[in-house]
């Protein structure tokens, strides 16, 4: 390709990235011009309608949507370093030991499949602390009623923790040595003791009743759950969008890490491994995170800080709990929030869950995909 083609490709490129953003600046003003013009006739619904379309949140989005035309336009004009981050996460891929691909699921491999625990693992945890002692402090100072939590939290992570080292090795020592398979069954054990943890906590701390949350709007499961799907179809691909240009111009692409689960991922799984896979990726760890951090700590956070405290200190906390995903971890601070905005509008887990499960479902599939 000359030139003059490449510069040609590049436009249309760029033409289409513009169109793409400008739908989504002015996708969210369909619904409201509709109403506006069906409710002609219906003073009280044309000036409800008329306050939706100027209410600040909608600027707002339209605002970061110009941020997003803006990384649009600059991936078009600079498609190269695109295409060379590309180039290096399938090396990446590629890099995995053929050994190590080829071999049966509970082969013995050389070397650890899985790293050991070491303490640059566990100080990658710090801030998980810094900011549950933030939200305990702040909640002693502004709620007159104090409620338990901080405890079970602690129980909870730190019991997961400690049992995860032990595991990391007696799961491979039983097995006879280190495989994918037992790597999988350490990944399995972690989730459900997560879940029966998490359980066994939320079952004491239930023993203390909360006060009556305040009155608020409540949805069907069903249209919280829709309007769930939608928020994340529409916020995530913005969020990655911005966040990955940063990575590309701030750190050359090497914003994003690795964690266990994406390196099992690349060590082809087949049939079983990949079933292992899904039932912890999918279904176990979703299960454990919701139940903590939605049955537990945002409950118990919005009777003593209120619903927007807790809404977003919740999220924050889910979201370094992930510390792998470095740069890219607003992206998870934002499902966490659109999780813990699906539990309170409906009072219970069942949405919530069911997101979580499919946002990981999508991510487990494009990661064995690849």
């Amino acid at each position: 390709m000359n030139g003059e083609d490449a510069r040609g490709e590049g436009s249309v490129r760029a033409r289409a990235c513009f169109h793409i953003a400008l739908a989504g600046i002015f996708l969210p003003l369909v619904g409201p011009m509709l109403t506006f013009i069906l409710a002609w006739n219906n003073p009280q619904v044309r000036e409800k309608t008329l306050q939706g379309l100027w209410s600040k949140r909608l600027w707002l989005l339209a605002l970061a949507d110009l941020l997003v035309v803006a990384a649009l336009f600059w991936l078009a004009a600079n498609r190269e370093l695109l295409e060379r981050s590309t180039e290096a996460a399938k090396a990446r891929v590629a890099a995995v030991d053929a050994k190590v691909q080829e071999a049966g699921l509970f082969e013995v491999l050389p070397g650890p499949v899985r790293p050991p625990m070491d303490w640059v693992g566990l100080l990658s945890f710090l801030p998980v602390v810094a900011g549950g002692v933030f939200l305990a402090w702040r909640a002693r100072r502004v709620s007159l009623r104090p409620v338990p939590l901080w405890g079970g939290v602690v129980l909870t992570l730190g019991g997961t923790y400690a049992a995860a080292v032990g595991l990391t090795w007696a799961i491979p020592a039983a097995a006879g040595g280190t495989s994918k398979g037992a790597t999988l069954l350490v990944l399995l054990a972690d989730t459900i003791l997560f879940l029966a943890l998490a359980l066994l906590v939320r079952r004491r701390l239930d023993r203390t009743p909360l006060p009556a949350p305040p009155p608020g709007p409540r949805l069907s499961l069903l249209k919280a759950g829709l309007l769930g799907a939608y928020y994340l179809l529409t916020g995530l691909p913005r969020i990655a969008v911005v966040l990955g240009v940063v990575n590309l111009v701030a750190l050359g692409g090497r914003g994003a890490g690795e964690g266990v689960v994406e390196q099992l991922a690349q060590m082809g799984l087949g049939p079983l491994g990949a079933a292992m896979f899904a039932a912890g990726v999918v279904y176990f760890g979703p299960l454990g995170e919701e139940l903590l951090f939605r049955g537990i700590i945002l409950p118990r956070l919005a009777a003593q800080l209120g619903e927007r405290w807790a809404l977003w200190g919740s999220a924050v906390l889910f979201g370094l709990l992930h510390p792998h995903y470095l740069l890219f971890m607003p992206m998870v601070v934002f499902y966490g929030w659109v999780f813990g905005w699906a539990r309170l509008r409906t009072g219970g887990l069942e949405v919530p869950v069911a997101l979580h499960m499919l946002v990981n479902g999508v991510m487990a599939f494009i990661m064995l995909g690849e």
